[in-house]
């Protein structure tokens, strides 16, 4: 497993365009007025880190799934699943995952490698621990998904 975090967290380092990692944009549409965004102290947010930390998480949505789903990924060698139940159960973990980080990410988030790898591993983790949750019961056992090892 620990290749696909290393995918993760290279496509994470290119904050914040992933144009190596992200497939096409959908269209834009108007987004619904949002309250301000504060910081520690009830401070409003600065607007480009906001925006940074939005075009960083829309990337992570967008990288992640297609990455736990690709062929021969451990959430498509490990799990009774077809493509298409691992890829909406992907996104469905992935966006709850980000969104649960989206505070503390405008708090803390900078654009720098090291802080890519942070926040990718922290969200790669809750992703696929949750994932692992959500199909326990039809995870295979069998040695090489029950080796960790095989997966890093």
């Amino acid at each position: 497993m620990n290749r696909f975090f290393h995918m993760v967290i290279f496509c994470t380092l290119f904050v914040p365009t992933f144009a190596a990692c992200k497939s096409p944009s959908p269209p834009r549409t108007e987004a619904v007025s949002k309250p301000p965004e504060s910081t520690p102290g009830g401070a409003p947010a600065d607007t480009a880190q906001v925006e940074t930390v939005t075009k960083w998480m829309e990337g992570m949505k967008s990288v992640l799934p297609s990455l736990f789903c690709k062929d021969g990924s451990y959430f498509r060698e490990c799990f009774q699943i077809s493509a298409q139940e691992c890829e909406t159960e992907a996104i469905r973990v992935t966006r709850v995952c980000v969104e649960s980080k989206r505070e503390e990410l405008i708090k803390n988030f900078k654009p720098t490698e090291a802080d890519g790898k942070k926040w990718g591993e922290e969200v790669g983790e809750c992703a696929g621990a949750s994932f692992e949750i959500s199909y326990k019961e039809k995870r295979k056992n069998n040695p090489k998904c029950d080796d960790p090892s095989q997966w890093m």
